[in-house]
């Protein structure tokens, strides 16, 4: 029953991302350019923190019950940065990570279901805290809210070097990055753009970017 409340809980906070992100970008689209550059991309950067969810004592203790190997840090980062509820992830339980690595609770949580749902036995990552903005945009990461990861090979398939091939490590790292839209918010792959051409980014911040399953020409 606490597994599936906190499910729940997980789901709302996504959807209340969602909503808030669809607000942002149609005001992005209404208002005049010069205010989007000056006034709105403030505005949401201020605003963005504000809807950091922790999870509290309870995703700690389902962490703890799922056999992750992890130390708290509790809230950590910086005033424009800040990271809710950070743990430092050593192992999953049946997933090992290249390095250990800083997420948010939740975040932790989401990607530990789609490591479970595929299988996953290990993984390489390139990093999860990273103050900074957006390339190209004045938004700020979600990287530096410990609510991303960028992962570069899943059981030895590379993303770089065989994402668009037709063989077995290619079709899988197709499969599991359409299961990660049913974990995460933001799904980006090489397909979304070159930026990302040798790794998944996945991450729990506003909007719904997934695209159709077909952006992940499953056969």
């Amino acid at each position: 029953m606490q597994r599936r409340n906190l499910r729940k809980s997980l789901k709302r906070m996504r959807m209340r991302h969602f909503a808030f992100g669809v607000a942002i970008l149609t005001a992005a689209i209404i208002l005049p350019i010069s205010f989007l550059k000056q006034g709105t991309i403030a505005t949401y950067n201020t605003i963005r923190p504000l809807f950091l969810d922790d999870g509290g004592k309870m995703c700690v203790t389902e962490l703890h019950r799922r056999g992750v190997k992890f130390t708290p840090l509790g809230d950590t980062g910086s005033a424009n940065c800040p990271i809710k509820n950070a743990v430092k992830i050593n192992t999953f339980k049946d997933a090992l990570p290249s390095s250990a690595f800083v997420l948010s609770c939740t975040t932790a949580l989401n990607l530990d279901d789609w490591l479970a749902e595929n299988r996953i036995k290990k993984f390489a990552h390139m990093g999860t805290i990273n103050c900074r903005k957006m390339r190209g945009k004045g938004l700020q990461s979600e990287h530096s809210y410990g609510t991303a990861i960028d992962i570069s090979t899943v059981d030895g398939a590379s993303v770089q070097e065989d994402w668009a091939k037709d063989s077995l490590d290619g079709i899988k790292l197709r499969k599991v990055a359409a299961s990660a839209c049913e974990h995460f918010s933001n799904v980006l792959t090489p397909d979304t753009n070159t930026l990302h051409k040798n790794h998944f980014h996945f991450d729990n911040g506003f909007g719904n970017r997934c695209g159709a399953k077909s952006q992940f020409k499953l056969r």
